[in-house]
């Protein structure tokens, strides 16, 4: 499986830190979840964040995203605003 090399390092400081990582790309969620690592995603992030009430709405933010070109598909973008309770 390939991932780039910054995907890499950041799996392997994660590893390391025992932390847990923020990772977008399918593949490289993939590797670090296969590494046991606590693996986020950026709409992860935007969820917990509404559930914490530092955001009052994620549903801008995800707009947001797909116009400056960050794809989020139809089916997560559901499930993210259903989450937040959108």
């Amino acid at each position: 499986m390939m991932i780039d090399d910054g995907e890499a390092e950041a799996i392997a400081l994660a590893q390391e830190q025992k932390c847990r990582i923020i990772l977008d790309d399918r593949q490289a969620r993939s590797v670090g979840i296969n590494m046991g690592l606590r693996v986020i995603g950026t709409v992860g992030i935007l969820i917990l964040a509404k559930k914490k009430e530092i955001l009052s709405a994620i549903e801008p933010v995800l707009q947001n995203l797909d116009d400056t070109g960050f794809y989020i598909s139809t089916a997560l973008k559901e499930e993210a605003l259903r989450l937040a309770e959108e």
